[in-house]
């Protein structure tokens, strides 16, 4: 094999992009998932500086919410209280 080749993201023999990535997006466990009849994983949730700032704050006062004082910080932040449980158990 020629020095070309490994250049050339066409050959089939180079290391470009399309020897290092699957060629079906997602890989095999999503079709598995799929076959299955799951429901895809929820994508992460990317808070805002506000959003964490208002979080950081609260969690400095008080390690651990009621479920009343969890429900008014994500009515606060426009979030689920399942968002916010979860940011707790991660942050303590």
């Amino acid at each position: 094999m020629g020095s070309d080749e490994l250049e050339n993201p066409e050959h089939p023999d180079s290391e470009g992009e399309r020897g290092i990535y699957p060629s079906s997006v997602g890989g095999p466990e999503n079709s598995v998932e799929a076959a299955k009849g799951r429901k895809p994983r929820r994508r992460r949730t990317a808070f805002t500086h506000a959003q964490l700032a208002y979080l950081e704050r609260k969690f400095r006062c008080q390690k651990y919410l009621s479920v009343a004082d969890r429900s008014d910080v994500a009515d606060a932040l426009n979030l689920s209280e399942t968002q916010v449980k979860t940011w707790y158990q991660n942050r303590r």
